[in-house]
This record gives structure tokens, C-alpha cells and sequence, in this order.
């Protein structure tokens, strides 16, 4: 059983970086960042409002996609101008140039509000992702590994609210978020299969401080927890040690990411839902970067076995 961080620990910590805006957003439910490094692009989401976004930080520009229901989470494929999104309990490649969407599977049926959460590919290029309903944290989620055959595994049952999710940079630690535990874990990762085994604590936040939400790992194996109501992410050791934060200037912090030519930015999305005071309104639902605190890794991409109808050459 590991310490709760508490608040007054964060206080302590050496801060880290300057946060910019790079994009006054005013996401409702900002999410899902993800470097697209054959595109040098970062896609990020609007949960609720259904929205992809895919920022140019070369340029500053940021293109929207409405797609008209909730979206989930997105990862990349191996195809640089499609994605996979999740819309409820179904994946569906997106193509990021002619907007078109193509199902690919059911990862289980469960009627809305229910759907998947965060999600990432394993070394092995696996898809990760958990589940959630915003109303009910009793423990009724789960998280799911889907194979490149596209077959489904139910990984993890009894989940508050998972989120969260990454490799260390060697492929042998996986470690994962149940918000509803304000808990972070690790698990061991088999080099063969991807399978996880040896689940421990790996981090605890206090009620308090608020609640984990996203997270990365970046090069050199620390690992970045953005805190829900917390106004931070947080930068743990490999040994779930807490050695440095960086301040955000609004509450919701949900997700993080590295990206740029030399992954040396890190990107935080937020998010504005519920703020109805002027304390962080102003910046709430931003995509922030952070230069100078570190350097991450390309994401590994999701290494379907695709119908030949959904495969297509891209110059």
C-alpha cells in the first residue's frame, strides 16, 4: 500500500516548465492527446461534443472534425491518415482526409451512457482501452485488450473509471489509472504475448489533491499523471516516486502527451465542463504545451488485421 500524494507533497515538488495555450479551445471535455508522427500533427478530442481535433503546432493551426456523437478515445494505425476512434463500445477507423468512417468491431454491448475511455496500443501493437459510465462509479467497468486479429479480452473487471494508460520504454512494465481508486498500478508485461501479470500500486493520490486521469511515459521511463481538479500533472520516478510538477492555470487537467520533431514538447489537454466561476474559466478546455521538461516516444500504432476493403496505400 503506497502513501497517498497528498497536497501539501505536490506543493514541495520542483515545478516544471511554462505552460502555453496553444489553442484557446474552450473544449468541454478535452482529451485523448496523440502525436501523429507521419503527419507531425497532434490529434487530440472534445469528448462530448463529438469532436477531432488535429493541431499543427509548425503552424498553430487546428482543423475540427464534428463527427456527431461521443468519441472516446484515438489512436493512430499504421496508415498515417487514418485513425481508430471509439464511439460507445465500437472501433471505427477514421480517415483524416476524406472524414469517412468505417466500423470495425464490437468491444461489448452495453446500451449508452456506457462506453469506452481511454485507450493505447502496447509494444505489440495491441489496443488497450477501459470503460465508464459518467454516472456510476460502483465498480461495473472494465478494461479490454483487443488483438490485431481484433479479438477482445476482458482484462481487468471490476473498474470504477478507467483511464489512463502506458508501456514503460522497454515494453516490461504496463501501467494504468482507476480514477474511481485514485489509483495508479503497474503490472508486469509478457515479452511474447503482451499479457499482464504481477499487478501492484504503483501511486496514490489523496481525495483532496483530486483525481488521476491521463498519463505518459516518456523516455527515459518517468511517468506523467495529469490530476482531475488538481490543476497539475505530475511527474513520477520509474519507482512512483513524485519529483516534479507542472502548474496549470485552470482545474481540469485530463491528458498528456510528448510530440514535435523531437518529442520534446509536452502537450496537456483540459477541459471547461462544469467551471462556473471565473477560477480557471478563462483557459478551461485549452491545449497547452510545455517545452524543456522532457522527452517522450512516437506512439506505437495500432496493428489491425485489416479487411482489404479498409486497406488503402497512401502516398
Amino acid at each position: 500500500m503506497t502513501t497517498p500524494i497528498s497536497v501539501d507533497t505536490v506543493a514541495q515538488l520542483d515545478s516544471l516548465g511554462e505552460p502555453q495555450i496553444v489553442h484557446a479551445a474552450g473544449a468541454t471535455l478535452g482529451e485523448g492527446p496523440c502525436w501523429l508522427a507521419g503527419r507531425d500533427t497532434l490529434a487530440w478530442i472534445d469528448i462530448d461534443e463529438g469532436v477531432i481535433h488535429e493541431f499543427d503546432p509548425n503552424t498553430g493551426s487546428d482543423c475540427a472534425l464534428q463527427l456527431g456523437q461521443p468519441v472516446g478515445a484515438l489512436v493512430p494505425t499504421d496508415d498515417h491518415h487514418q485513425v481508430v476512434v471509439t464511439m460507445g463500445y465500437d472501433l471505427i477507423v477514421l480517415d483524416l482526409i476524406t472524414g469517412n468512417l468505417t466500423p470495425l468491431c464490437t468491444v461489448a454491448d452495453l446500451p449508452a451512457p456506457w462506453r469506452l475511455n481511454d485507450a493505447a496500443c502496447d509494444p505489440h501493437g495491441q489496443l488497450w482501452s477501459g470503460s465508464l459510465h459518467p454516472d456510476d462509479l460502483s465498480g461495473r467497468c472494465a478494461l479490454y485488450r483487443i488483438g490485431t486479429g481484433l479479438d477482445v479480452t476482458e482484462e481487468i473487471s471490476g473498474v470504477g473509471l478507467s483511464n489512463g494508460i502506458d508501456w514503460s520504454p522497454d515494453g516490461k512494465v504496463m501501467y494504468w489509472i482507476d480514477s474511481a481508486a485514485h489509483a495508479i498500478d503497474a503490472f508486469d508485461v509478457d515479452a511474447e504475448s503482451g499479457e499482464i501479470a504481477h499487478r501492484r500500486r504503483f501511486a496514490t493520490l489523496s481525495d483532496r489533491l483530486g483525481l488521476p486521469d491521463g498519463l505518459t511515459v516518456d523516455r527515459d521511463g518517468n511517468v506523467w499523471v495529469c490530476v482531475w481538479e488538481g490543476s497539475c500533472v505530475i511527474r513520477f520516478d520509474p519507482a512512483g516516486q513524485p519529483t516534479g510538477v507542472v502548474g496549470l492555470p485552470t482545474p481540469l487537467v485530463t491528458s498528456c502527451t510528448f510530440g514535435g520533431d523531437d518529442f520534446d514538447t509536452l502537450f496537456v489537454t483540459t477541459a471547461s465542463v462544469g467551471i462556473d466561476d471565473d477560477t480557471g474559466r478563462s483557459c478551461a478546455g485549452a491545449l497547452f504545451s510545455v517545452a524543456d521538461v522532457g522527452f517522450g516516444r512516437p506512439p506505437t500504432p495500432f496493428r489491425m488485421e485489416r479487411p482489404s476493403t479498409l486497406h488503402r496505400r497512401c502516398p
